[in-house]
Order: C-alpha cells, then sequence, then structure tokens
C-alpha cells in the first residue's frame, strides 16, 4: 500500500483486506490466510525501515488420544492426533490429575503406573485445545483382576457356609433323635418282683391261662 500524502493506493490482496492508518502509518490486514506470511517492510520519506516478519498460524484442532498396548500387557502407548494443517508451530503434552507436560505425541507407562486418567493436548501462538481424558488401562486390568478375585473369594465363602450350616442340621437332626429314643427307654420300665418277709420274692404270676371248649 501506498499513501502520497493526499490518497492512499492499494495493490494485489490489500485493495480488499489492507487498512492503512495515515496518521500512524499503521497497517491492518484482515481476512489472513496461510498466503499472507512473509516478510513486510514499510518506507517512510524514502527510509526503509526493519523487515517485519509475518507467519499466518491457524489454530489447532481437538486432538484425540488412542491406545495401544502388548499382549502381555507390560506396557501401553497413548498417541496423541490432530490436525496440524497449517497451524505449525505446534507443541504436545501430556496431562494428568494436576500435571501437566510437554512431550512428543506420544507416552508410554507400565504397569505400575498409578494415575488413573490421562489427556493431551496441541497448543500454537495463538491458541491451545485439549483432547478427552482416557482411562489407564492397567487400572482397568487391575479392577477387572479385582473383580474376578473377589468373585472367587464370595464363591469359597459361600460354599463354606453351607457346608457349615449342612453339618450343623446333621448334628441337630442327630442329637434330637438321640434325644428322643433315650425317652422313649425311659418311658417303658420293667416290673419288679415283689418282696416277702426276710427277704424272699414272691415269683411273677403269669396271667391265667383260658381255656375253651
Amino acid at each position: 500500500m501506498q499513501w502520497d500524502g493526499n490518497q492512499t493506493y492499494s495493490y494485489e490482496q490489500f485493495k480488499v483486506c489492507g487498512v492503512l492508518n495515515t496518521s500512524t502509518g499503521e497497517l491492518t490486514i484482515t481476512g489472513l490466510t496461510r498466503n499472507d506470511s512473509g516478510s513486510y517492510t514499510a518506507e517512510i520519506n524514502n527510509q526503509v525501515t526493519k523487515p517485519i516478519q509475518l507467519l499466518v498460524i491457524s489454530r489447532v484442532s481437538r486432538p484425540s488420544v488412542s491406545t495401544w498396548c502388548d499382549p502381555e500387557m507390560t506396557y501401553c502407548v497413548f498417541t496423541c492426533k490432530g490436525n496440524t494443517s497449517d497451524a505449525e508451530p505446534i507443541t504436545f503434552g501430556w496431562e494428568a490429575s494436576d500435571m501437566m507436560w510437554h512431550f512428543n505425541n506420544t507416552h508410554i507407562i507400565t504397569k505400575d503406573e498409578t494415575e488413573t486418567r490421562f489427556s493431551c493436548y496441541l497448543q500454537n501462538p495463538v491458541s491451545f485445545m485439549g483432547s478427552e481424558s482416557v482411562r489407564n488401562p492397567f487400572y482397568r486390568h487391575k479392577c477387572i483382576r479385582g473383580i474376578q478375585t473377589g468373585s472367587y473369594t464370595s464363591i469359597i465363602i459361600f460354599f463354606t457356609m453351607c457346608a457349615v450350616i449342612i453339618l450343623v442340621l446333621i448334628l441337630l437332626i442327630w442329637l434330637t433323635h438321640k434325644c428322643r429314643k433315650g425317652a422313649d427307654a425311659e418311658g417303658t420300665t420293667p416290673e419288679k418282683p415283689a418282696m416277702l418277709p426276710h427277704g424272699q420274692e414272691t415269683p411273677l404270676q403269669e396271667p391265667p391261662s383260658v381255656v375253651t371248649v
């Protein structure tokens, strides 16, 4: 763009998206695209100023996290993915609990990892965007193992209690039967012979026999 003191002349793309402040010499470019990146130099009264480097950067997109674990479940790899076109320079980072750290787009954890959830983020000089958090696969694996162990323990306890109850019932039935048998034996006492003077016993009289004619 050029201003001669009376009129402003716009050239090429600045005809639509360029505005020159003739009081301050400030140039405003709207609707920037990647093609507007480059070196800009101002010339005032035939004096060339220091070049200004313009870099047009797009906003980063929302990333996502993919998870891969080895078959033996000894380590897992998180990968942060996102559209980075026209958004460079980009910094990848990871977040867990209240911690944030810059790294590359991958993060490796082992089975000793205690954090339960992880998320990643993309950042450039003009924007920041984080992903949805993902669960620690080892934490989920430990939970499943804990549930399985708890189920096995519950089954063992259940059958043990059933066996104890059955034994108690058998013991109660046996004791009840024994008590009833003893009571029946005490209720039928044998007939004793009568005692005569001088310690003689009278023989038991047999019931008279009945003769039918």
